[in-house]
């Protein structure tokens, strides 16, 4: 049974993940890795939106929309936004209506990436999905739009960007708990926990869960998104309202550790180096990675321990936080000349 430290009985909290997401470990690729012992917390797997740790983000934010009477959630992403897509997928379980305001951020465009993916999730959930220009400010059009939910009688709950901010951080916090006990089930300590950070909520409410608990794990958040100066700036922030929030002792912002030496040439456009993490996590464990969060992310594991900055029997625990609807949406990364080449062949012998 999961330790909540009274979160889900002290703040207004909605049941989204049926059960505890399951925590393996890969002892075969940790051996590769160095020797570490290498678990993964698959938050990818739940019952509810394709899955996604940005679940339990929505377990606290939904419930205070709730608490206010709203009946329609708001927020904010890119086009192929996970946050989005289970926002939309929560909104529709609850039968709430779904106002996402998604920006063109990404410099990429086609049919799969425009129509695919996360985007089509969304339109199934039933959202109003609005696109806006790279250059528009969605915050000042959820103000005007905000108004007009308002005069055809709705009443409007925003979430932020990501569902960042400190109720989202408290859904971040008990996977934080969650995993602790997991560990001592299975006779281990997280010396190491390695995350995607894009908006920062994720990496706060693990620092302040761990915190909380009184581990000492450190938090390596691999930036998909902001320069490590301001990341650990937004991280820390969050982290200290999460702490206060729980009543804990306050938290030491030194503790935050972000590593931007994965974003490549900007948010949403993978490389190489992501390509073959993710390859190589289904080619060797049947584990699928995204483009734009956990494949980065696992690529900063992987050099991580390449570096030495993980000792040999040393507990490293990768959070998976999901976006599998993401590699739909980048298929034609996957589907260069040569595997198209190496495919024909394989058919040929087989059918020769």
């Amino acid at each position: 049974m999961t330790s909540t430290y009274g979160l889900t009985a002290r703040f207004n909290h909605i049941s989204l993940l049926s059960e505890e997401t399951p925590l393996v470990e890969h002892s075969s690729l940790g051996e590769r890795l160095s020797g570490i012992r290498l678990f993964i917390k698959r938050d990818d797997i739940a019952t509810v939106g394709g899955g996604g740790n940005k679940l339990r983000k929505l377990e606290f934010a939904v419930g205070k929309a709730l608490e206010e009477g709203a009946d329609t959630l708001v927020t904010f992403g890119a086009l192929q936004s996970n946050h989005a897509r289970l926002t939309a997928a929560v909104a529709a379980k609850l039968g709430m209506q779904c106002e996402l305001v998604l920006s063109k951020r990404v410099p990429r465009s086609g049919i799969l990436y425009e129509n695919n993916g996360n985007v089509l999730l969304t339109k199934l959930f039933g959202a109003n999905v609005h696109i806006l220009s790279p250059d528009a400010d969605p915050l000042e059009w959820c103000a005007h739009h905000l108004g007009v939910l308002r005069q055809q009688g709705r009443k409007p709950y925003v979430i932020p960007f990501g569902g960042s901010d400190c109720l989202g951080a408290l859904g971040m916090a008990h996977c934080a708990f969650e995993l602790i006990d997991q560990l001592k089930r299975q006779n281990a300590k997280a010396d190491h926990v390695v995350v995607a950070s894009g908006s920062g909520g994720t990496q706060a409410g693990l620092l302040a869960g761990l915190h909380a608990a009184g581990s000492d794990a450190r938090v390596h958040g691999i930036s998909v998104l902001h320069p490590a100066e301001k990341l650990c700036e937004i991280v820390s922030s969050i982290a200290k309202e999460a702490c206060t929030a729980m009543g804990d002792k306050p938290f030491d912002a030194s503790k935050v550790q972000v590593n931007d030496r994965y974003v490549g040439a900007g948010y949403g456009i993978p490389y190489d180096g992501v390509l073959d993490s993710i390859r190589m996590l289904a080619g060797t464990e049947g584990v699928l990675l995204d483009p734009v969060y956990t494949g980065k992310a696992f690529t900063g594991l992987r050099e991580l321990a390449e570096q030495g900055a993980f000792a040999p029997g040393e507990t490293v625990v990768f959070i998976h936080t999901g976006g599998l609807p993401g590699l739909f949406a980048y298929s034609d990364e996957f589907t260069s000349a040569e595997m198209v080449t190496a495919s024909s062949s394989t058919e040929s012998r087989a059918y020769a």
